[in-house]
């Protein structure tokens, strides 16, 4: 709404000027928001980027200890069997 007012304000009192002004700024407000747009992924690919390698270190931390479990049963088994006989 606020910007709708303006360009009203502008029209009138500015009686839509100079066609080079006009282009200018909207070329400046394209690249302002190119450049905000751009800074914005690049943070956010980074950001997924280090989430990535803290999931696939947490992952393998995690398949380590089901390994260790895993082992840990075995042993278990094997050591009831031997017990059993």
């Amino acid at each position: 709404m606020v910007v709708l007012e303006a360009v009203k304000n502008i029209t009138v009192t500015y009686d839509l000027g100079n066609l080079a002004d006009w282009v200018s700024a909207i070329g400046t407000v394209a690249a302002v928001v190119v450049a905000l747009f751009f800074n914005y992924y690049g943070i956010l690919k980074q950001d997924a980027d280090s989430l990535g390698k803290e999931l696939k270190e947490f992952t393998n931390k995690l398949n380590q200890k089901h390994e260790k479990r895993m082992t840990l049963f075995g042993n278990l088994k094997c050591n009831k069997k031997v017990r059993q006989k």
